[in-house]
């Protein structure tokens, strides 16, 4: 056997395992493709679903801090008022 002929068996040998394990990763990442969709998917559902949440709180939040800030106005008015008439009673 020449050398020539050892070197076509070794090459052929390592092509074959570089093969494989070409393989081998093209699966792996064909796997973490498809669980990194999956997770994409539950992501845009969350999304969604937290997006109805903040829309609603926002359609109940924005009157409720107007109501407040009025309350709190109408709270300081009597209290300006009760104050001019001691001043005025004096």
């Amino acid at each position: 056997m020449d050398w020539s002929q050892i070197l076509v068996i070794l090459l052929a040998v390592l092509f074959a395992i570089f093969l494989a394990i070409s393989i081998v990763i093209a699966v792996l990442i064909l796997k973490l493709t498809r669980q990194i969709k999956s997770i994409t998917a539950s992501t845009e559902r969350t999304v969604h679903a937290l997006e109805g949440s903040v829309k609603a709180f926002n359609k109940t939040a924005l009157p409720m801090m107007a109501a407040k800030g009025i309350i709190n106005q109408l709270k300081k008015r009597p209290k300006t008022k009760e104050r001019s008439l001691d001043n005025e009673q004096e």
